[in-house]
Formats: structure tokens, C-alpha cells, sequence
């Protein structure tokens, strides 16, 4: 249900040439996600989430890890730190 909430900034994931596989990332404003996002810490900075936050959303439906848009940009590799995926 998150993720039918958030905008999507790929259609799909696919794997890449080397095999890995690349999710596409969601983005939102913390507000627009509700629970989802009032109630948890972006995984990065620890801080929890203020309603007017720009976000970004893992695209794997697994895991649901949110961060706080500034905090995604400095994602070391951009894997994504609570599943692991390659995000895109």
C-alpha cells in the first residue's frame, strides 16, 4: 500500500548486464505516506520523518525502507541499506 502511494521514478526493476538487480526508488513527501513514514527513522541519519520531508522509498515491496531525500543522496553506492538492492 506504500507503494501505490508514492510516485515512481522507473517502471520497472530489471537486472543489469553484471546480473545485479536495480529497483527504481519512490518519492513523496513524508505527509502524503502516513504512518508509513510519521512513525519510522530514515535509516541514514536516524531522524524520524516531519510531515513536509521530501522522501525517497526503496522500490522493493519487500522492504519499505524510507529516507529523507537529502540523506539518499549521499547513499554511499546507492544500495539500499535495510535490503541490500541496487536503487535507481
Amino acid at each position: 500500500m506504500l507503494h501505490k502511494q508514492m510516485k515512481s521514478t522507473e517502471s520497472s526493476a530489471a537486472p543489469r548486464s553484471d546480473g545485479e538487480r536495480v529497483v527504481p526508488t519512490k518519492k513523496a513527501m513524508a505527509k502524503d505516506l502516513g504512518d508509513a513514514a510519521m512513525y519510522s527513522a530514515c535509516p541514514i541519519c536516524h531522524n524520524i520523518f516531519e510531515e513536509d520531508d521530501q522522501v525517497v522509498a526503496c522500490g522493493n515491496e519487500d522492504c519499505n525502507a524510507i529516507y529523507h531525500a537529502n540523506c539518499f543522496a549521499k547513499l554511499e553506492g546507492t544500495h539500499c541499506r535495510k535490503c541490500g538492492l541496487k536503487l535507481k
